[in-house]
């Protein structure tokens, strides 16, 4: 199957909206440090294997959910991992 129209889809909400609402929730309750840090961090790491655990449980698209593993991988330590640590610096 080719899901080569979800990516940008895929990449926005992964590497934009989560990191925003992981930044808005850093705002509200007032995080600052090393727990910042970790919010914020954590809010860029790539969707896991527990995705496609869950779309086999589900009868969900596995397919679909194995493209956007390696995929938002692949784009986080290409892409996003470099860009955080020049921010992190």
């Amino acid at each position: 199957k080719n899901y080569l129209k979800l990516y940008p889809i895929v990449f926005f909400i992964k590497f934009a909206l989560t990191p925003l609402i992981a930044l808005a929730v850093i705002w509200i309750f007032g995080f600052t440090g090393i727990d910042r840090s970790v919010i914020l961090i954590l809010s860029f790491m790539p969707s896991a294997l527990f995705a496609i655990y869950l779309s086999s449980f589900f009868d969900l698209d596995i397919d679909l959910a194995n493209s956007m593993y390696v995929v938002t991988t692949l784009g986080f330590f290409i892409i996003v991992l470099p860009l955080l640590v020049a921010f992190i610096k």
